[in-house]
């Protein structure tokens, strides 16, 4: 019952919102909601709201309007086109209920913001223009993506531009910083995984940044070369003894107490006994010397080295002495195998170093 009054309430103010809005001066609320009421074939109020609210969003938008076009730059152009569109729209969505008077005022907006756009297109070009002819008297990349950001924004306003395509990858092929990646190993049965992995290196393009990976390119802004140390791996051995005693029956003696009465006593004895553990580690340990080549300003990368260990342990054990003295859980121990063989660590190993150089340098 609490729920079910919960949404009539709730429809109550949605009924009564576009008027609500209206009053409170929510003139583009009021439109919507109004607009919408219509839509689902509410008449009542909402085709003089929807009049009325339009009317004042009309008025407010033509003085914003020129404000902002009073001495305005291209950032206020387009952002007064963009205004004025979203005008348009609603004007369009509710026409069939807006007042014929309308009409005319709208259309005179309508033709001014197709004029707008394409002086938009045009400053834009030009703009795009004279930053790529910049670019060819000095070649700063910089400048070659400022024409591609111009030149995209010549897109949005002018789509059929002849020259548009030219334009974009002529300014995208002149802005774009070639980075190649190269990998050597001095131990050549590695190379193969190692430039498995690297070559996903070549996934981290983006924007102006062009990767490659063992390629013949015939410029690159700089040059990274990923030298492989040999790969050591050496073997530490830790011992550990543990000493055990027991007291375990030894058989029976006689013994004959003062009345001469004779009787069978347990007799006891210590045993001694050891676990000798042995810890072998199998210590893996490469290095990996990245140098960078910078041949332009548009590369920072530095030179700087990379490391991964990993070390793999099993235990060994020998029984000593007595066997009766040593714990149970010792008895049936057999010598561990190295979990992971040599194969699988030289991959993880692959993985880290990538991983450390893509984070470093991406």
């Amino acid at each position: 019952m609490k729920n079910l009054l919960l949404l009539f309430a709730v429809a109550i103010i949605s009924c009564a919102s576009p008027q609500k809005n209206f009053e409170k001066g929510n003139f583009q609320k009021a439109y919507t909601g109004a607009l919408k009421d219509l839509e689902n074939g509410k008449r009542g109020k909402n085709k003089s709201i929807l009049n009325r609210s339009f009317n004042e969003m009309l008025k407010a938008h033509q003085t914003e309007y020129d404000l902002i076009m009073r001495d305005a730059d291209i950032n206020d152009w387009e952002n007064a086109f963009y205004k004025r569109d979203d005008l348009i729209v609603n004007y369009i969505k509710g026409k069939r209920w807006l007042d014929d008077d309308f009409d005319p005022p709208m259309n005179e907006i309508s033709n001014e913001n197709e004029l707008l756009s394409m002086d938009i297109a045009t400053e834009y070009e030009l703009l795009g223009n004279e930053a790529m002819a910049e670019f060819e008297t000095n070649r700063d990349k910089r400048l070659a993506q400022k024409a591609w950001a111009f030149y995209n924004k010549l897109a949005q306003f002018d789509p059929e531009n002849k020259n548009l395509s030219t334009y974009i990858n002529r300014s995208l092929e002149a802005a774009t910083v070639h980075i190649l990646f190269d990998a050597d190993a001095w131990d050549f049965k590695y190379e193969y995984d190692i430039d498995r992995k690297f070559k996903n290196i070549e996934r981290k393009s983006e924007g102006f940044i062009q990767v490659y990976f063992e390629k013949n390119i015939p410029h690159a802004d700089c040059m990274v070369e990923i030298d492989f140390n040999d790969l050591e791996n050496t073997i530490r051995r830790e011992t550990n003894v543990q000493d055990f005693t027991e007291r375990i029956e030894d058989g029976y003696k006689t013994v004959k107490d003062t009345s001469g009465r004779v009787s069978k006593v347990l007799m006891y004895k210590e045993v001694n006994g050891s676990v000798t553990r042995t810890t072998e580690f199998k210590e893996y340990y490469w290095e990996v010397r990245v140098k960078s080549n910078v041949y332009s300003n548009y590369c920072d990368f530095r030179s700087r080295n990379f490391e991964s260990s990993i070390t793999l342990e099993r235990n060994k054990y020998r029984l000593s002495g007595d066997d009766r003295a040593i714990p149970s859980r010792f008895k049936n121990k057999r010598d561990e195998e190295f979990k992971d063989n040599e194969d699988d660590v030289v991959d993880d190993m692959i993985d880290d170093l990538y991983d450390q150089i893509v984070r470093y340098y991406f």
